[in-house]
């Protein structure tokens, strides 16, 4: 089965931080093509890529609890506005 890879646009004036050693797809940080190898080349990497994308998931998995919780917490306080201001209305 043939892998596509998406056709990747690198402007002159922005060039990437690193490529992909397996594909040469570019990238613009170091946890992203440790992401990209540990899906797409999980069956030819080495161990020093294996630990690269073990600490790269558990920082993208920090990052994205981060987000939910500033989502959380933004959805809190517009509903307690909303529930202020509709006490506000009425009394």
């Amino acid at each position: 089965m043939t892998e596509l890879i998406p056709e990747t646009v690198v402007s002159d004036t922005d060039p990437p931080a690193t490529y992909c050693r397996y594909c040469d797809q570019p990238f613009d940080s170091a946890q992203t093509r440790a992401l990209h190898v540990g899906e797409h080349h999980a069956d030819v990497w080495t161990t020093a890529d294996q630990t690269a994308y073990d600490e790269a998931l558990a920082a993208e998995d920090d990052e994205l609890w981060v987000y939910h919780m500033k989502v959380v917490v933004g959805l809190a306080v517009t509903y307690a506005i909303v529930v202020v201001v509709y006490m506000i209305v009425l009394g």
